[in-house]
């Protein structure tokens, strides 16, 4: 997975399932980070996911949010669900995954 920190699974109520970082320097794309961190929650298989996840989120459109635009550094996040997970990729490249719905999707 393109990240330059950890991923870590954690459990609990709120507490998110689970954590990566994306690194942008490293020449992959903000979509396939994501896909690797949602293959690392417990229990889920993204091969055999309810939905398939190109069908619930433009992967494209998740790749370009968070590009620089003629080297201005992009800021935000984004929310949103997969699979009954809620989903949250910020600029800084964290990609947060918790159980149950995305707070604010």
């Amino acid at each position: 997975m393109a990240r330059s920190g950890t991923s870590n699974v954690h459990g609990g109520a709120a507490e998110p399932v689970v954590t990566a970082r994306h690194d942008p320097d490293d020449g992959s794309e903000l979509s396939t980070s994501v896909l690797m961190a949602l293959d690392e929650v417990p229990g889920y298989d993204i091969e055999e996911a309810d939905g398939v996840v190109f069908e619930q989120i433009d992967l494209g459109a998740l790749d370009n949010l968070f590009r620089p635009i003629e080297g201005v550094e992009r800021e935000g996040r984004v929310t949103f669900p997969i699979d009954g997970y809620g989903v949250t990729v910020t600029a800084a490249g964290e990609i947060t995954i918790t159980d149950g719905p995305a707070a604010g999707a």
